[in-house]
């Protein structure tokens, strides 16, 4: 057995040693890396966070002044107008004229107080081919004024409140997104590693269950075993061989499924350096939920829910009570047959209205709509703490879950030792005909079972990891918030 073994050590050394060159190492963490780089999750996930990007340079600019040129290059009217004579009478006379007008206008919301303020000018020419000065100029050389409303609802005030708000949102998903997709490495990675792993003990199992039937048809010949036995060699055998196939199928799958993930295009084969040693250090309940409450989005989305009821509450309020609208602008203006005279002989121009809009009879529909905001403001209070307290107990379960896998693996690697030991024991104890062939297929089945679980706490372990990393946004090795 021992002659076996070292022979089947020491053909992997060399076949691993000839394909080297065909091969790639990867790591997990430089799966890790290409994935964030290069999978469609982390592709969308960066084309999400640049709309939001894009969204709120929109924001932005609406708080800085804008310049806007409108002209008519030119207008032409050809018709019949009404003209009032000297004696009370109108009669129809022919106008036949081209006028052009430029307006330049500069636009600046108050954010502070939702209205806005504007500064313009503009000139217009008139050629008019029934006068007897066909020419004449209008110019506005400049003209200033403001739009406010006094009581009504301020949209400005809570957009100064929610953009900024839901950008730094936007920042922490893409992180949390990002996070996301380490944990589908994780997974695709150790799908892999499995695959490899059912590989090697699916081929070793079929090179031990060759060589057991070959020793059971030499006992069976001179008599030392029955039938029974022979023919339960023969079926381990066959299973053997179909499981050795089918898990280089699967190999075959896995490997294919985790580079399409991370985007490698190369043929070769990935050797997979897989982390078996985990860290010591252990997560501070507190200290979790204190860096959850500070980094994640969620958080952040309570605050939005809140703002948001604010928001309607007030919309409501200012749609059942009287609002006063306030327009005035001046301005300086002049009207001459040349352009040097209009822009010369100006006259000042003030306007200033007063808008007064008052519900007289609304049905009561008013008080309704605030008592609905209202409501649903406190209703939307209950959901916020109640998804608080949720949130919180999610990061203490994912804390003590993490904390618990530590214990769980070192019990998972010695269970692992111990079944690679007891089997070996088996086989030598079978081949001086110890045990019959149902205690050597147990000790099989218990190595293998034993591997696969220590591989599958291996896994846990490390999707606990980045789990714990995407629910606060906080690298606990590194003692270090995840920056953006």
């Amino acid at each position: 057995m021992n002659n076996l073994l070292r022979f089947l050590a020491a053909m992997a050394c060399f076949n691993l040693v000839q394909s080297a060159s065909a091969q790639e190492l990867l790591t997990l963490e430089d799966a890790i890396e290409f994935a964030k780089n290069n999978s469609t999750e982390a592709q969308s996930a960066k084309t999400t966070y640049e709309n939001s990007t894009w969204t709120y340079k929109s924001y932005r600019a609406n708080l800085l002044p804008s310049m806007q040129f409108t002209g008519t290059i030119p207008s032409f009217n050809r018709s019949f107008v009404t003209n009032l004579q000297d004696d009370g009478t109108q009669v129809f006379v022919p106008s036949n004229y081209v006028s052009t007008l430029g307006n330049i206008r500069v636009n600046q919301n108050i954010g502070l107080t939702g209205g806005s303020v504007f500064l313009s000018t503009g000139l217009t020419q008139q050629i008019n081919q029934n006068a007897n000065n066909p020419v004449s100029y209008l110019s506005t050389p400049i003209r200033v004024g403001f739009q406010q409303d006094l009581f009504g609802f301020n949209n400005f005030k809570w957009q100064n409140e929610t953009q900024p708000l839901q950008f730094e949102k936007a920042k922490q998903q893409y992180l949390e997104q990002m996070e996301g997709v380490a944990i589908s490495t994780v997974n695709l990675f150790f799908n892999y590693y499995d695959a490899q792993i059912n590989v090697e003990l699916a081929k070793l199992n079929f090179a031990n269950s060759d060589t057991l039937y070959k020793i059971s048809k030499g006992r069976y010949q001179l008599g030392k075993i029955a039938e029974h036995d022979l023919l339960q060699m023969e079926l381990n055998l066959l299973n053997s061989k179909k499981n050795y196939r089918q898990a280089l199928i699967d190999l075959e799958n896995a490997e294919q499924e985790l580079k399409n993930f991370i985007g490698i295009k190369s043929t070769g084969k990935l050797l997979l350096m897989v982390p078996n040693e985990i860290d010591t250090f252990s997560v501070q309940t507190d200290l979790a939920v204190q860096k959850a409450l500070n980094n994640r989005s969620d958080v952040l989305d309570m605050q939005q829910r809140m703002i948001g009821a604010d928001r309607e509450l007030a919309r409501a309020k200012s749609s059942a009570r009287p609002n006063v609208s306030l327009n005035a602008s001046y301005g300086i203006s002049g009207n001459e047959a040349t352009l040097t005279d209009a822009y010369g002989n100006t006259l000042p121009q003030q306007q200033f209205t007063t808008s007064v809009s008052v519900p007289i009879l609304n049905w009561g529909r008013g008080k309704a709509d605030v008592k609905i905001a209202e409501s649903n403001k406190e209703l939307t209070q209950v959901q916020v703490d109640m998804q608080k307290l949720s949130f919180e107990q999610e990061i203490k379960n994912q804390v003590n879950q993490f904390n618990f896998r530590k214990q769980e693996y070192y019990i998972a690697a010695k269970s692992d030792t111990i079944g690679q030991k007891r089997f070996e024991v088996a086989y030598k104890r079978y081949m001086i005909g110890k045990i019959d062939i149902t205690d050597l297929n147990i000790a099989q089945q218990d190595k293998d079972q034993s591997k696969r679980n220590y591989l599958n706490t291996l896994r846990r372990y490390w999707i606990d990891y980045y789990r714990l990393r995407q629910l606060t946004l906080y690298d606990f090795e590194q003692n270090a918030d995840i920056e953006f």
